[in-house]
């Protein structure tokens, strides 16, 4: 995901204001390699290429680039727009518990409040390299709990002002919300995607693995 999560909080800012473009995965078809596709949800791209008969790349569809197949091009722009990264959060963490640590995190993320970090991976590589545990004022106790288990777990941090929320979501169960100090370092926000974090967690799950084999 390359979409972007970071907006200041500003009084006119809404969910349905940020609204993003849809985004598709680029596909070459095999029997023509010049053109650049946008592969859809039915199993083939945009303009009526089968699934079967392209290569799918690792980058999203780049409308604006001189290779793009123009009926793709013209479909993806006609296509609906999609939830900010604030909007989907806020959904998600309905379901957590009620009170006034989710009714807060949910006015924030409604006034656009910026998500530093949303990621899953091995739970307790995220509690020890991203939870923040030991700064964690409200709530601790039961995120501690929910990161300390095998397998993979989701984690998100939203800063407002002098906060910063701490939201674990489980696979199965409802999301733990935490409350810790606010986060003062100038590390640029991290996304589900960045090789940073994929090569940490990589790294740890192969660690882990060969621990297992020596035993």
């Amino acid at each position: 995901m390359d979409t972007s999560l970071s907006h200041a909080e500003v009084a006119d800012w809404s969910f349905a204001t940020a609204r993003e473009p849809s985004r598709f995965g680029a596909a070459i078809a095999r029997s023509e390699r010049e053109t650049e596709h946008a592969l859809g949800d039915e199993g083939a791209t945009l303009c009526g290429v089968a699934e079967q008969a392209v290569d799918a790349h690792r980058h999203f569809f780049r409308p604006g680039h001189p290779s793009a197949c123009p009926v793709c091009r013209e479909r993806a722009a006609a296509a609906p727009t999609q939830p900010s990264g604030q909007e989907r959060l806020y959904d998600i963490i309905q379901a957590a518990a009620s009170g006034p640590v989710r009714a807060e995190l949910s006015s924030a993320l409604q006034r656009g409040a910026n998500i530093r970090l949303w990621i899953y991976g091995p739970a307790r590589g995220l509690a020890e390299h991203y939870a923040r545990l030991d700064e964690i004022v409200e709530g601790g106790p039961a995120v501690a709990e929910a990161l300390n288990v095998d397998g993979s777990i989701g984690l998100a941090t939203v800063d407002h002002g002098r906060w910063q929320f701490v939201i674990v979501l489980p696979d199965n169960g409802p999301p733990l919300i935490a409350r810790a100090a606010a986060y003062r370092s100038s590390v640029v926000v991290l996304k589900a995607d960045d090789p940073r974090v994929i090569a940490r967690l990589k790294a740890e799950a192969e660690a882990r693995d060969e621990r297992g084999r020596a035993r």
